[in-house]
């Protein structure tokens, strides 16, 4: 054989064997993922900011069915318990259909209860869970407030007069 031959053959050998390498190189990083890695892939890659056990979820959701419209904020705490953190008061102004002078506000107090905010700074009503009550000015249950989310959220249709209106 002559000189040029052996190089060439000697060429096509080393292609053909880093080529092989790479394959194989290929073959090995797509093996089967571990379990662990599996797990970490489906688990959300962000924590939540704020997100309370399913323990005691359950427990202030059957707690807060005994709080009724007009309990004391002291009753509200006897049944709930003193929730961690407790959101200031808000003043509003008195509508002036109600004949009052513009100036006069209504103060109201929430107590928040909860279960879970993805971030700190903001709420998104299809992750979040919470308990509002609102309480009045004089410190009785006004209003209740549950947002979950293993209830289905109500519907809100169109009003059918309003869509009676814009058609004519």
């Amino acid at each position: 054989m002559s000189g040029r031959l052996k190089i060439l053959i000697l060429l096509i050998v080393v292609i053909s064997a880093v080529r092989f390498s790479i394959a194989a190189w290929d073959w090995l990083e797509g093996k089967a993922p571990t379990p662990k890695a599996v797990r970490a892939y489906f688990e959300p890659k962000e924590r939540a900011y704020l997100e309370i056990s399913p323990e005691a979820r359950i427990r202030l959701l059957e707690k807060i069915k005994t709080v009724k419209i007009g309990d004391t904020t002291e009753e509200v705490y006897e049944k709930m318990g003193k929730p961690p953190a407790q959101l200031p008061p808000s003043t509003q102004p008195i509508a002036k259909e109600a004949g009052m002078p513009a100036s006069m506000v209504v103060a109201s107090q929430i107590i928040a209860y909860y279960i879970k905010q993805q971030k700190a700074d903001q709420f998104s009503e299809d992750i979040d869970e919470h308990i509002y009550i609102f309480l009045d000015e004089d410190d009785t249950v006004k209003h209740i407030y549950v947002l979950r989310q293993d209830e289905a959220k109500p519907v809100h249709y169109p009003d059918p007069l309003h869509l009676r209106e814009s058609k004519n």
